[in-house]
């Protein structure tokens, strides 16, 4: 958070005055949280986007979050003098940019550690159709095989379907949704082609089925969900940067 620094002022100015008492009240307010505040920055200098959840920080997070839209309301409601009026106006614009990137954290420590879970068990389940396949002697049985697989991705597929992604993965979320379901379709026509024994199908199919199990589906999401995020957090310098510009413009036109 930006503290703004008042400068001394004899009162003799009462533009100047209503100003300066203007900035101690955003002081003063942001001084009342200075505990919570102190709570956000060790949330986020500890923050470890991990694939299995860390104890206790989803809940700081959403708390940093919490904090920081009591923080927005707060300062909204202060009244501004007319010439601080494009400050207040940044100001609340930053901490509306500082609260959105709170709550896409959060979702990150939600939703992050569900996708590593149904990774492993794709994973898990892509051993398990490697070793029947390989003690398969029959058609039949090699279409079990498949079937078991494709019952593993509709599972995991239904999963992610189910969960609430942020907005900076949600490409990555629909993209990997797509693909398990793509590559349960493609299960399940083998299964029939390999018990039916259709080679050519089966000829036609393994390559597209191998393409999609190889490939994670979220490769540009994820690439793209960086770029969205180390955005957010450039908009966020820049806004800073633009308030404290605006303090000093405000500073000198009263001088």
């Amino acid at each position: 958070m930006l503290l703004l620094a008042r400068d001394d002022d004899d009162g003799t100015d009462e533009r100047r005055a209503a100003v300066a008492a203007y900035i101690v009240e955003i002081n003063t307010t942001q001084q009342a949280l200075i505990v919570q505040l102190e709570q956000v920055s060790r949330a986020y200098r500890e923050l470890q986007l991990r694939e299995r959840a860390v104890p206790g920080q989803l809940e700081r997070v959403e708390a940093a979050a919490e904090t920081l839209r009591g923080l927005r309301t707060r300062l909204a409601d202060l009244a501004a003098p007319p010439e601080a009026r494009a400050l207040r106006r940044g100001i609340l614009e930053l901490v509306d940019l500082q609260a959105g990137l709170a709550d896409e954290v959060a979702g990150m420590v939600r939703y992050l550690p569900v996708q590593a879970a149904e990774n492993r068990k794709l994973a898990a389940a892509t051993e398990t159709l490697r070793d029947a396949l390989t003690a398969a002697e029959t058609g039949p049985a090699q279409r079990q095989a498949f079937d078991v697989f494709r019952a593993a991705l509709e599972r995991s597929a239904r999963v992610l379907e189910a969960a609430s992604a942020p907005d900076v993965l949600e490409p990555s979320r629909t993209g990997e949704v797509a693909r398990l379901e793509r590559l349960a379709a493609l299960a399940r026509q083998i299964g029939r082609a390999l018990e039916d024994a259709e080679a050519e199908d089966v000829d036609r199919l393994f390559p597209q089925f191998v393409q999609t199990s190889a490939s994670t589906g979220t490769t540009k999401a994820e690439r793209d969900a960086v770029i969205a995020f180390n955005k957010s957090l450039a908009a966020i310098a820049d806004k800073r940067a633009a308030v404290v510009q605006e303090r000093a413009r405000v500073d000198l036109n009263l001088r």
